[in-house]
C-alpha cells in the first residue's frame, strides 16, 4: 500500500512539475560605456579652454614629446602613421545621468577624448585622464599617450565705460 501512495505522490509531482511553465531569466540591462554616453561641454568650458598637451612616449628609445595640440585638431605623430585627434576637453570630468561632461571650468579632474587612428583604421576612442595616466584603453606596442597638461583660451577684455 505504501508502495502504491509513494507512486502515485511521484506522479502527482512528475505531472505538477511539467504543467508549470518556466519563467525566463531576466535579461541584465545593458550599462552604457563611456564611449556610449553624450559627450556634453558646457559653454563656459568650450571657451574657457583652447589646447591641450598631450604626451607621446616613444618606448622603442624611452624619448618623449610633448605636443600642444588645438581642442578639435589632431596631430601625426612623426615616423609612424598614427594620428591623434583631440575631440574635447572636460577641465573636471563627470559622468552623471546619461552623459560625459564637466563639474564647472576648474581643473579638477582633467580628460581628453581623443581618437587614435593607423592609416585612417581606428585604434582607440576614449579618453585620456591627467590623474590617471594609465586608466585608458589605448594599447600600442611603440607609443604611450598621456594628458600633460592643458591651456586656457586668451581672455577677452571688455570695454567699459568710465563716468567722467
Amino acid at each position: 500500500m505504501s508502495r502504491l501512495i509513494i507512486g502515485f505522490l511521484l506522479l502527482f509531482l512528475l505531472l505538477a512539475g511539467c504543467s508549470q511553465q518556466e519563467t525566463p531569466a531576466p535579461v541584465p540591462e545593458k550599462k552604457a560605456t563611456k564611449s556610449e554616453l553624450e559627450v556634453v561641454v558646457p559653454d563656459k568650458v568650450k571657451s574657457g579652454w583652447s589646447a591641450v598637451e598631450i604626451t607621446v612616449r616613444d618606448q622603442k628609445d624611452d624619448s618623449s614629446v610633448v605636443y600642444t595640440v588645438m581642442i578639435g585638431s589632431s596631430f601625426t605623430i612623426p615616423g609612424s602613421s598614427l594620428k591623434v585627434s583631440v575631440k574635447s576637453f572636460l577641465p573636471n570630468f563627470i559622468m552623471s545621468g546619461g552623459k560625459i561632461t564637466s563639474r564647472g571650468r576648474g581643473a579638477g579632474n582633467p580628460a581628453v577624448q581623443v581618437v587614435v587612428t593607423d592609416n585612417d583604421k581606428p585604434l582607440y576612442d576614449g579618453w585620456l585622464f591627467s590623474l590617471y595616466p594609465k586608466s585608458h584603453g589605448f594599447v600600442h606596442p611603440r607609443y604611450n599617450l598621456s594628458l600633460s597638461g592643458f591651456v586656457a583660451a586668451p581672455q577677452t577684455k571688455t570695454a567699459t565705460a568710465e563716468k567722467g
